[in-house]
């Protein structure tokens, strides 16, 4: 039956707008049912002028009881400043909650071996924020991100109190 079905990605040239290394793997798998990709990274990653402020959550981050984290590139972040700085987030004690954006976070999440308490049913900032509306009051929110990131989820964290 699939002969008769050939592959509809077979010969079509797909563009992949994400950074060189998230594209790797759907190059990859878009090869392996016929397509062509064409990798053009429109996004890039870089590390921030000043990492004092990170550098202080990390190292104060028993001060937090909400770590809330919107992407995979931020938890690889996270992580990676920590090794660098011989730091874990996950401490003995620690009553630091972590809240995703999207399941593909989650799981990146959880590959660092991070406990993640909750993950938004709609992908979105400040649907995440209203999810956790009523338990976020009066409780101290790590929110490492992008500066270029989008604002939603700030500003319906100021929002809500």
């Amino acid at each position: 039956m699939a002969e008769r079905y050939p592959n509809s990605l077979t010969g079509k040239r797909i563009v992949i707008t994400r950074s060189a290394a998230q594209s790797e793997a759907l190059a990859r798998e878009l090869s392996a049912h016929g397509a062509i990709p064409v990798v053009i990274p429109l996004v890039s990653f870089a590390d921030p002028e000043d990492f004092a402020p990170l550098d202080a959550a990390i190292a104060g981050i028993e001060r937090f009881d909400w770590m809330i984290l919107t992407s995979a590139q931020a938890v690889r972040a996270v992580v990676k400043r920590c090794e660098e700085l011989n730091l874990s987030l996950i401490r003995p004690g620690s009553k630091l909650r972590i809240a995703c954006v999207g399941p593909v976070t989650a799981e990146a999440a959880r590959q660092a071996g991070f406990r993640v308490k909750h993950v938004a049913e709609m992908h979105t900032g400040a649907a995440l924020a209203g999810e956790l509306r009523n338990r976020l009051e009066g409780m101290k929110v790590f929110v490492p991100r992008s500066d270029r990131a989008n604002p939603d989820l700030p500003q319906a964290l100021n929002q809500y109190g």
